[in-house]
């Protein structure tokens, strides 16, 4: 909503994504409450840019491609509709 109303006032708007995060914690939560992993279409997130708040530039990548070995488990992403149905169907289950 920020980005439409930004956008209404003439500023440049770039939208990097939305998305629900789920980190190590919540996963292991996850995977232990037997929510779905297929159906639930996750993406699993490979890296974490830092950009500058005023022209965008980055300041740091941090590479998740060895995330599981220290947590054990993906750092993951999920459309909001997409996770909520997963635990919509786990709960009645």
């Amino acid at each position: 909503m920020s980005q439409t109303a930004s956008r209404i006032h003439d500023h440049e708007v770039v939208v990097y994504g939305s998305s629900i995060t789920v980190a190590t914690n919540g996963t292991k939560f996850l995977e232990e409450w037997g929510v779905e992993t297929v159906a639930r279409r996750d993406t699993v997130k490979q890296k974490l840019i830092m950009h500058n708040w005023k022209d965008s530039t980055i300041n740091d990548i941090y590479d998740l491609n060895d995330y599981t070995k220290p947590w054990r488990y993906v750092y993951n992403l999920f459309h909001r509709i997409d996770l909520h149905e997963q635990l919509q169907n786990r709960a009645k289950t």
